[in-house]
């Protein structure tokens, strides 16, 4: 039997410690004793506040299988996937389940947040994963909620209608499933703002590596590279300016034969950070 979440197996002879104790109490049979039930009570309440490191410290040592219709997906629309080696897959798919054990993906409804179904979780994680896929820490610090809106959204901080969003002082990514998934499923035609998120996140927490330098470049050559206007990228993410440096790390994962060529110092750099641990 496959264990899923150690922290709940744990839980239960505390929860059934503390049924037995409690029974005890009321029906009188050495009741002088039912001042241990605090014994599993703490128990629990500790299983409960460190529930998610345990169960991630578990899956590390024993990960969950990726669904075969998740592998599925990946096959056909996931073109980094395809070039991974058997090996290569395999911890791929372990990091991709880890990342979404140990991340908070919800949907920010009207009223309150809701769990994102797992295959959704799977597919924005998986550009997290393609990301840090030669680093060591591939949940990048502390970056940890992924909340997502249907549709463009305002925020307290960008009052006006807009697709993403990175704060590292929240550890937060908000996205737009509307136009995030178009940009995995099809670069061609739609820019990917899920690894620009990610690509932002990861030069915030680790603001001390040789990022190349990037903004005296311009738009023209890196439209050319992505097939892209800077008009339609700019309307997509909902901002008159972005992030340059994250705009170079999508073109470097996405389009790399073109970018490489188009600019082989930058490449090189970018090569160096995320090739290398």
């Amino acid at each position: 039997m496959k264990i899923y979440s150690l922290s709940k197996v744990l839980s239960f002879p505390l929860v059934l410690a503390a049924g037995l104790i409690i029974l005890n109490h009321f029906v009188g049979y050495r009741s002088e004793y039912s001042i241990l039930v605090f014994i599993p009570v703490i128990g629990l309440v500790v299983l409960y506040i460190f529930h998610g490191v345990i169960d991630y410290w578990w899956l590390e040592r024993n990960p969950i299988p990726l669904d075969e219709k998740m592998k599925e997906w990946f096959i056909k629309y996931l073109p980094y996937y395809n070039k991974l080696t058997e090996q290569e897959k395999s911890k791929f798919e372990n990091r991709l389940s880890l990342y979404v054990e140990g991340r908070e993906f919800k949907t920010v409804g009207t009223s309150e947040l809701k769990d994102i179904p797992f295959d959704l979780s799977c597919i924005l994680a998986s550009q997290a994963i393609i990301l840090t896929s030669h680093q060591s820490d591939f949940l990048l610090g502390d970056m940890d909620r992924i909340y997502v809106y249907k549709h463009p959204f305002p925020s307290p901080q960008y009052q006006f209608l807009h697709t993403v969003e990175t704060h590292i002082e929240d550890g937060m990514i908000l996205l737009s499933t509307e136009y995030a998934l178009p940009g995995i499923v099809n670069p061609k035609d739609f820019y990917n703002i899920t690894l620009h998120a990610y690509a932002e996140a990861y030069a915030k927490v680790y603001p001390d590596k040789e990022y190349p330098t990037v903004n005296q470049h311009g738009w023209e050559k890196l439209e050319n590279v992505m097939g892209l206007k800077s008009d339609f990228i700019l309307k997509v993410m909902g901002f008159e300016h972005i992030d340059m440096l994250a705009v170079h790390i999508v073109a470097y994962f996405v389009y790399t034969k073109a970018y490489s060529e188009a600019f082989p110092i930058e490449y090189k750099a970018l090569f160096d950070i995320f090739s290398h641990e």
